[in-house]
């Protein structure tokens, strides 16, 4: 009996630490606060958090999706691919949705995170859009 109540304890102890919300990931000098504030890249902060993103990108590979939306927000673009991946687009530079469509460029820089069926970043890209 006592066996079994120890085992159960230890059972209770790994499901529990299971569940626990894990730390955010130590991303350098990124200013997750500044990207999260500079929806669509309209203020121009992600552009100057570039060269830092581009420092930790390999730290957010294999991250879940939800420590993603914690550390960088809510995307400013989402797609669903095939075999149930997903895409995330975080603009770092000013589109149409900003206003001054006067300015724009053709395209315009962005980092796209792309989740695997399990919900783990597979893989990070910085490109170029066509700004629509």
């Amino acid at each position: 009996m006592p066996g079994r109540i120890h085992l159960l304890s230890l059972l209770v102890f790994f499901i529990a630490s299971a569940c626990a919300e894990k730390p955010i990931l130590n991303v350098e000098d990124l200013n997750t606060a500044t990207w999260k504030e500079d929806e669509q890249g309209c203020k121009g902060l992600r552009l100057l958090q570039l060269d830092a993103f581009k420092r930790c990108k390999h730290k957010l590979e294999g991250v879940d999706e939800n420590r993603i939306i914690k550390l960088l927000g809510k995307p400013d673009e989402f797609r669903l691919h095939n075999r149930g991946q997903k895409i995330y687009t975080y603009f770092t530079e000013a589109g149409k949705k900003c206003g001054d469509a006067g300015n724009l460029k053709p395209t315009r820089q962005a980092v796209q995170v792309r989740f695997n069926a399990i919900y783990k970043v597979n893989e990070i890209t910085i490109l170029l859009k066509a700004n629509h």
